[in-house]
């Protein structure tokens, strides 16, 4: 997947194009760190203001003023990305993460499941 050139404060649409759900929590999200990529965890991410950990996916049938399911590894939360289903992903201004290298990119690498 081709890395997303994101502004400050970004909420980004994204989306599962595979025939499968995927597993929320095995999600590495790709980073430019100390000179190279690297595939953090989505707590490690989050720790370091890369990218928030819950994914919002909408569901039509709840109420309107907010649509959305959270999609976590937390218990109680639903943890699947249905197929062909598109989710929003907030990502935190950029300089909240000064360890990071920029241009700031956001890559998902999304492991291959049964």
């Amino acid at each position: 997947m081709p890395a997303i050139p994101l502004a400050d404060d970004a909420r980004v649409l994204l989306g599962n194009p595979f025939s499968r759900s995927f597993e929320w929590a095995n999600v590495r999200v790709l980073v430019n760190w100390l000179g190279g990529i690297r595939g953090w965890p989505l707590s490690r991410a989050e720790s370091r203001n890369v990218l928030s950990a819950t994914a919002y996916l909408y569901n039509p049938t709840k109420d309107e003023s907010n649509p959305y399911d959270a999609i976590s590894n937390t218990p109680g939360f639903e943890s699947q990305i249905p197929p062909n289903k598109g989710f929003w992903v907030q990502v935190p201004p950029a300089n909240t993460a000064p360890d990071i290298e920029y241009p700031r990119a956001l890559g998902l690498l999304i492991p291959f499941q049964k």
